[in-house]
């Protein structure tokens, strides 16, 4: 891909090709060049590409990171509760047998 007169090159190897240029305007139609193969010899294609300033978000805003924060989130409440259920489960035996776990008689 051409930016600006640069050459920037694919950076994946399988599947789709992934480039990381400068953008150098917002809110308007960016012009880049690409080299394709499709329908024959290589050839070099005019793209016009619009970057809005106002769908940029921070990283830790990305779908992906909200992801991981609620997974993280999600086995923290599964833990926690797990824990409380375990002493719940206790209390409740101990006072609906009259006994503390090991079956002996509470004193």
């Amino acid at each position: 891909m051409i930016v600006d007169g640069e050459r920037y090159e694919n950076e994946n190897e399988d599947g789709y090709s992934t480039f990381t240029v400068p953008v150098t305007v917002f809110d308007e139609e960016m012009t880049v060049l690409a080299d394709t193969t499709a329908m024959g010899a290589p050839h070099e294609i005019e793209y016009q590409l619009t970057f809005y300033a106002d769908s940029i978000t921070d990283k830790s805003e990305l779908p992906q990171e909200a992801a991981k924060r609620v997974l993280v989130m999600a086995a923290v409440i599964i833990v926690v509760g797990g824990i409380l259920n375990y002493f719940v489960n206790k209390r409740r035996n101990r006072d609906f047998y009259g006994k503390n776990n090991s079956g002996k008689p509470r004193k």
